[in-house]
């Protein structure tokens, strides 16, 4: 749609012919303008005021004055330049712009390599939105090989297109750590906006995160019980705490802590984790079970046995999180200084 033929009043589009002669006459002026650097600087900051609503009108209304002005065609031609500061400048100022046209040059620019015009490139994919562009954008190894496991879930985090269908085919993907980004940025989401667990796309996620929970990938394992814990539909309670006999020891650390989302009672399946090995499980483990509903319960229960371990931790814990002051029951707090004194002595 072109910029000349959008006129807004009362939110309806409308076509008279005086508004649009005036219109044309501004955009004129406005292209004079783009063409020197300290007013183009001016144009673009006021155009990127209105970027920030995230309204799709706007954003098709910006594409299109943008395209209009030359904006976009000056930057998609800098995306060639050999200055990789330049070029990642320039991918930057198009994710602003949203257009769809430059997406052949952006993907492009993934070939490249360089770490800088990647994360920038990426990001402009995800603004644009186009689903089929930016799962491109992730078939170029090269594009993500040095970005970090964090920015490229927060790129993933900002796309505004279909999200849930594009995470509905993104958690399929043949590469595992593409799948597990695309997994944990559905976490996220569902985290955010809990309106999205009624959706069919959802659903149908979560029955393929279940297969994962078996796949011989860590960090599918991990990525999966993160959601189905953000989920916290119960039905899964079993399966998250059957990971916490896994032979990795991230896994067991992830579904101790998950445990903890939930509002039914985990404590007999954290219990047992309490004599893991490894020092975070066993933290993980105390942590989620202190915020349990019957917290008291398990740590008389703690208190009473004879596990070293699981009365260290429990108490570690307990004073960390300061949740010692919420104890009502004064056999607990007896057991847990007479603990302690031991351990002061020892």
């Amino acid at each position: 749609m072109e910029f000349s033929q959008l006129t807004y009043e009362d939110g309806n589009c409308i076509t008279n012919s005086m508004q649009l002669e005036q219109r044309n006459v501004i955009l004129k002026n406005l292209k004079l303008l783009t063409r020197k650097n300290v007013e183009r600087n001016i144009v673009e900051a006021v155009i990127l005021i209105y970027t920030k609503t995230k309204n799709k009108v706007t954003a098709e209304i910006v594409a299109a004055l943008t395209e209009e002005l030359g904006l976009v065609k000056y930057y998609t031609k800098m995306l060639s330049d050999k200055d990789h500061h330049k070029v990642a400048e320039a991918a930057e100022k198009l994710g602003h712009f949203r257009s769809k046209v430059p997406i052949m040059e952006l993907l492009n620019v993934l070939k490249s390599g360089n770490t800088y015009e990647s994360y920038n490139s990426l990001l402009a994919l995800a603004k644009i939105g186009d689903e089929e562009a930016f799962i491109e954008g992730f078939n170029h190894s090269e594009s993500i090989e040095y970005l970090t496991h964090r920015s490229l879930i927060d790129i993933i985090d900002s796309f505004e297109g279909d999200k849930l269908k594009l995470y509905s085919k993104m958690v399929k993907s043949n590469n595992s750590y593409i799948a597990s980004l695309f997994i944990k940025s559905a976490s996220n989401s569902i985290t955010y906006d809990k309106s999205l667990l009624n959706n069919e796309n959802i659903k149908s996620i979560e029955e393929t995160l279940v297969s994962y929970l078996k796949s011989d990938n860590t960090e599918l394992r991990i990525s999966s019980i993160k959601f189905l814990g953000a989920i916290k539909e119960v039905k899964y309670i079993n399966q998250i705490a059957h990971c916490l006999r896994d032979e990795s020891w991230e896994v067991r650390a992830i579904a101790a802590k998950t445990l903890g989302n939930f509002n039914e009672d985990t404590g007999s399946y954290l219990i047992k984790a309490l004599t893991d090995k490894v020092w975070t499980v066993r933290y993980n483990a105390a942590y989620s079970l202190i915020n349990s509903k019957e917290y008291e319960k398990y740590i008389s229960m703690i208190l009473n046995d004879e596990d070293r371990f699981a009365k260290d931790i429990i108490i570690a814990v307990l004073d960390n999180t300061k949740k010692t002051r919420e104890i009502k029951d004064k056999n607990i707090l007896d057991k847990i200084k007479n603990h302690t004194n031991v351990i002061k002595e020892a």
